[in-house]
């Protein structure tokens, strides 16, 4: 519409033009002069238009989509809640999976923080990630710390997590025994199987396998890797030995586990469970 808006303007002063002649009572201006006169105006006033059209682009703006008898805040809330349910079937489909899960835990932590401060505390937690971490993806698990002295990973394998679980503990003995000098490093080890949300590093976050491993890890005290007895029989580990500890009633776990010890070292004796609560 801008030539024909431009072609307007210029008919309309040359119209308007003769009638302001006429009315003072003038002759009209020559053709060839009322010709030049509307080409210009009219090469003037589309040039005027074409630049503003550039300069200022037209908007369109779409009214928000509501549904029909809904007022915006239910609107709102609705849309809210389909965002929660798309992230709900993402989480189950795509992070949510069965795992085994293993957890660490330093010994006497604590106290290390209070006789030795915390510098000398940090690096040793350090020292312990830098010396099992490795251990962990060695056999192929996907490991963290827990923002604390201990660290959790999953594994694809049971045969696996237990083989790790057994090489972290020969790892820090072997450690201990070079390092004399420095405070022993000593951590319990937690395992069970099931399902558990994993981040995106394969690492798990939260669920049930996750919490099971923590509530074995707990009857456990320093150099112990306690599991489940499903754990072992999911896995091929008849190089490994195990002793049986019975049923356990554990916290917030609806049924009885039946826990395992794995006995790391050679002609080690299994060490009574410590009681809940302790």
């Amino acid at each position: 519409f801008g030539p024909i808006a431009a072609l307007a303007g210029a008919a309309a002063a040359v119209v308007g033009t003769a009638i302001a002649y006429s009315v003072a009572g003038g002759g009209l201006p020559a053709g060839s002069d009322l010709l030049v006169a509307s080409a210009s105006s009219f090469a003037v006033a589309a040039v005027v238009i074409s630049a503003w059209d550039w300069a200022f682009q037209p908007i369109a703006v779409v009214p928000p989509m509501v549904q029909s008898g809904m007022s915006a805040e239910d609107a709102d809330v609705d849309e809210l809640l389909r965002l929660i349910a798309t992230a709900e079937d993402e989480l189950a489909s795509k992070h949510t999976v069965n795992s085994t899960v293993m957890i660490t835990d330093m010994k006497s932590f604590s106290k290390m923080t209070e006789e030795e401060g915390s510098v000398v505390s940090a690096k040793t937690i350090q020292r312990h990630r830098d010396l099992l971490l490795p251990v962990i993806g060695q056999y192929r698990g996907h490991g963290k710390s827990t923002g604390g002295d201990g660290l959790v990973a999953s594994f694809d394998s049971s045969t696996d997590a237990l083989h790790a679980a057994v090489v972290m503990q020969r790892t820090l003995d072997e450690y201990n025994r070079t390092h004399s000098s420095e405070r022993d490093i000593i951590i319990r080890i937690g395992i069970a199987s099931g399902e558990v949300v994993l981040d995106k590093g394969g690492r798990p976050f939260i669920g049930n396998a996750l919490n099971l491993a923590a509530r074995v890890m707990n009857l456990g005290e320093g150099g112990q890797v306690f599991t489940t007895r499903q754990v072992v029989l999911d896995a091929k580990c008849d190089d490994l030995a195990t002793h049986s500890h019975g049923d356990f009633e554990l916290k917030n776990i609806a049924e009885p586990v039946p826990v395992l010890e794995i006995l790391w070292a050679e002609g080690q004796e299994p060490c009574t469970p410590r009681v809940q609560g302790e």
